[in-house]
């Protein structure tokens, strides 16, 4: 397994026209958010504040019952049913989470390596994935040329479903933490369109494990403020 990492490890720094998304993080502004769903929950990641930096970012989850009609209504009316609601500051220079506040627990806490997903996501050197290897529409043909198309993933804006988009595919390796993820392969979906959020991907699969894990985002848009009152009524 050592031996594997190191070869890895080799295989990134030898990786050319690479993507480190802190540095898409850098783009964003405050009120842009992205839904993201895996399994049976949903996860919302809104930015806070964005300065010399720094940025705060929202983490509100909830079962993805809970889905609503409109996700910016139910983030401004406190986010009916939400299990977690945590507020982030990270350093974007180098992904670190250096300090995590949770609504729901009313205290600050630490953010162990292991429980990093997001960090160490953001300090991952992504390589892209030309269209001959990308995954392909439907199944192959039993003989003859393939005419599959490119695969896409779905873009929602504000809860309407924009077609014609099209998508880079990114590919890395988990570091070898010892984790569960440690050393798998993951690949990633930004949109090209400059007019769409590109500063976390719209579809994210973990090879490695019995079948895939897989994140896709359901929804995504900008401008989104909390009220002073929201989060007034979550430190109740």
């Amino acid at each position: 397994m050592r031996n594997f990492c190191i070869f890895l490890a080799f295989l990134s720094s030898q990786l050319q026209g690479e993507l480190f998304l802190k540095d898409n993080l850098k783009k964003t502004k405050a009120g842009d958010y992205i839904v993201a769903a895996q399994g049976k929950m949903l996860s919302i990641l809104r930015v806070a504040s964005h300065k010399d930096g720094k940025m705060l970012l929202d983490e509100i989850s909830a079962p993805l019952s809970c889905q609503p009609p409109s996700f910016r209504q139910w983030v401004i009316d406190g986010a009916p049913g939400h299990t977690s609601w945590v507020l982030y500051n990270i350093d974007l220079d180098t992904g670190a989470i250096e300090k995590a506040y949770s609504y729901t627990r009313g205290t600050y806490f630490q953010v162990s390596d292991a429980e990093n997903f997001l960090g160490t996501l953001l300090t991952l050197r992504l390589e892209p994935i030309p269209d001959n290897r990308r995954k392909l529409i439907g199944p192959p043909p039993t003989g003859g040329p393939d005419f599959r198309k490119v695969w896409q993933p779905k873009l929602v804006v504000d809860g309407t479903q924009v077609s014609g988009v099209k998508f880079s595919a990114w590919s890395t390796f988990w570091p070898c933490d010892h984790s569960e993820l440690s050393g798998k392969s993951i690949v990633v979906y930004l949109p090209e369109n400059a007019n769409y959020p590109a500063y976390f991907p719209h579809w994210l699969e973990i090879s490695g494990f019995i079948g895939k894990a897989k994140v896709r985002i359901i929804d995504s848009g900008e401008y989104l403020s909390i009220p002073t009152t929201t989060y007034q009524q979550l430190a109740r």
